[in-house]
């Protein structure tokens, strides 16, 4: 790998669900579980069908949704600037940002997700497929930024 570009393309091959709507989903999972628990006479069975249900619904939607939509993030950063390309089936946008307007930036290694913020205010999300991705980022953005 060149030392002085860092690349990498979201969502990665392997690619089901992020790390934060996971959280959630067994969050909705569990209430929906326990009300379809309490709301049967309390037999467990009938919660945990219901429970069944709802995550096939979801996996089947969520599965339908990104094949319509065909979301790819692919970022490249340089010792100058760094580069975003979001696309999507009914479009597509291009980010240029110079390291030099950078004004913050913040990474989440527990949802696997981020931001940069410019000088100007402008946001851009960052999204990466694992934590050694974003540690590289770090790594990178920190050797480079003094500069």
């Amino acid at each position: 790998m060149n030392k002085h570009k860092l690349s990498w393309k979201f969502p990665g091959n392997n690619f089901t669900l992020l790390r934060l709507e996971m959280v959630f989903l067994i969050i909705i999972a569990i209430i929906v579980f326990i009300f379809s628990y309490y709301d049967f006479d309390q037999r467990w069975y009938i919660g945990l069908v219901f429970t069944l249900i709802f995550l096939v619904a979801y996996f089947l939607v969520s599965s339908i949704v990104q094949r319509i939509r065909m979301v790819q993030n692919t970022y490249r950063v340089t010792p100058s600037h760094i580069e975003i390309h979001h696309q999507h089936r009914f479009g597509e946008k291009k980010s240029k940002i110079p390291l030099g307007n950078l004004k913050h930036h913040k990474t989440d290694r527990t949802f696997l997700g981020g931001y940069l913020v410019t000088h100007k205010g402008e946001r851009h999300s960052l999204f990466f497929n694992t934590k050694k991705e974003i540690e590289r980022f770090e790594a990178f953005l920190r050797k480079h930024k003094r500069k």
